[in-house]
């Protein structure tokens, strides 16, 4: 995940319905990849039923604010 400020955020024309969109940034935490491919290789070792309920943003998320930026 990459840092953003506000700047990044585009113009939306109506503030409360539109969601936030940023725009796409050329930098890209160098852990990210190997983070991405733990969560796979975790996952496919639970149960399907489970898998289901496991929000794949949400862990990488996780998993990468509590690793250092490279």
């Amino acid at each position: 995940m990459t840092a953003f400020s506000l700047r990044d955020l585009e113009d939306s024309p109506d503030e409360t319905t539109a969601p936030i969109r940023f725009k796409m940034s050329p930098c890209r935490n160098a852990i990210e990849p190997l983070v991405e491919e733990e969560v796979e290789r975790q996952l496919q070792q639970l149960p399907p039923q489970m898998v289901k309920y496991i929000n794949r943003v949400q862990v990488l998320a996780y998993a990468l604010n509590r690793l250092p930026a490279f």
